[in-house]
């Protein structure tokens, strides 16, 4: 049973990746441009950000209880799981007492108490002052620990600490394996930052301000645009004060060498304010909280100016979840480079867009096209499709430059 399982899998698999396969014709200038087999509708039905976690709900034995009765302590483990995300229901312990939220080494940890807390993120479902949520704890656990003074009294009738639910993520290869592959144009050409860290080092430093954004269960890419408190992202990731609230943005998720195993030290903020967002020019302006913490990475700033037809350009992405990765090389491009292939195309509006055939995939929306000749973004991308398409920063621009004192980053 198991082995047809697989079979009908790999069949599936293999039958939706020949129908997101674009086909190749001449145009009069004998320069070779894809045709895509998908429709607008189907891209458009597409904007979804990708799924990289599921809610477990705690066994009700816990539930019903509270840590403090469980001794103070609480040990959730996911064997394979990539992070727990840990829901509280009831937060109100003794005025002294703090909780910590952390991983089995102590390494990454996050302090709470009723006064006082770390950064933290709150869902529809939850008011942010008793009902809530820790930042997420990379890795397969997470450590739930009560501590109290030894003259601190717990009021059964009137402090609780309980916790509703905890997101699970999935490792790497669970996402990839999920993710439909509708934006990588030929072969794969995407590649970990760390690869191009010698061969286009000022690349490589811009790209620091390009962050995972982490949704609840969904996954975009992130990225600051300006010195000040300001992250874009794309509309249909997030498109509403909540959602904002309710998000993390990991900077520095990256791996250390090209193709290596060990990862960078990740600096995680939660999202706080919505500035502005537009449905048709699918962007999202946006604070976050502990802004100091990621002022380390700098920003990108925008290029305003209409792009060019075979201007060379490149994306900072977490595409699939994984961590940061550049589309830099293209196989259907002249250099095997990456350009503007389509100076203009419509989006989800008319002319709004422009094209190229630098690698994408699901978890990409929301990155920086980034123009390589000022290292500054030229677009928002947000479609795949081969051409894969992002809204162009000059018709941004004027939406939100009250957001930026009216001077162009």
């Amino acid at each position: 049973m198991l082995t047809d399982l697989l079979k009908t899998k790999l069949i599936a698999s293999i039958l939706l990746s020949l129908s997101a396969t674009p086909v190749l014709s001449q145009d009069q200038n004998n320069a070779l441009e894809y045709i895509p087999s998908v429709s607008s509708e189907e891209l458009e039905g597409s904007l979804k950000p990708i799924i990289i976690a599921d809610r477990v709900e705690m066994p009700a034995s816990l539930l019903d209880g509270d840590i403090e009765a469980l001794g103070g302590e609480v040990t959730i483990s996911e064997p394979g799981a990539s992070f727990i995300k840990v829901h509280f229901a009831e937060f109100d312990i003794p005025e002294g007492s703090w909780v910590t939220v952390s991983n089995k080494d102590g390494s990454e940890e996050y302090r709470y108490s009723n006064s006082q807390r770390d950064d933290f993120t709150v869902s529809d479902d939850e008011d942010g002052v008793n009902s809530w949520a820790s930042m997420s704890i990379t890795g397969d656990t997470a450590i739930v620990r009560l501590h109290q003074h030894e003259a601190t009294t717990w009021v059964p009738t009137q402090n609780k600490l309980k916790i509703s639910h905890y997101m699970k993520g999935y490792s790497e290869n669970e996402i990839a394996y999920r993710v439909r592959t509708l934006s990588t144009c030929g072969n794969n050409e995407r590649k970990d930052v760390a690869c191009y860290e010698r061969s286009h080092p000022t690349e490589f430093n811009y790209a620091k301000a390009v962050g995972r954004l982490v949704m609840g269960r969904g996954l975009c890419t992130a990225w600051r645009v300006s010195a000040d408190n300001r992250v874009f992202t794309n509309n249909h990731c997030m498109s509403t004060s909540s959602s904002i609230r309710g998000s993390e943005v990991w900077f520095n998720y990256q791996r250390s060498s090209c193709g290596g195993q060990r990862m960078n030290q990740v600096v995680k903020v939660s999202g706080q304010s919505l500035l502005k967002t537009d449905y048709t020019l699918d962007y999202t302006l946006f604070t976050v909280n502990n802004f100091s913490a990621i002022k380390q990475f700098g920003y990108l700033g925008l290029e305003v100016r209409d792009p060019q037809k075979n201007e060379v350009i490149y994306i900072a992405q977490h595409g699939s979840g994984a961590p940061k990765q550049f589309g830099i090389e293209s196989d259907y491009n002249s250099g095997n480079v990456c350009r503007v292939d389509a100076p203009s195309r419509s989006g989800r509006g008319s002319g709004t867009d422009l094209g190229y055939y630098c690698d994408t995939t699901g978890g990409s929306s929301g990155s920086p096209v980034l123009a390589r000749s000022s290292n500054k973004a030229i677009g928002l991308h947000h479609y795949g499709g081969c051409l894969n398409q992002g809204v162009k920063i000059s018709r941004i621009w004027p939406q939100v430059r009250s957001f930026f004192n009216n001077q162009v980053p």
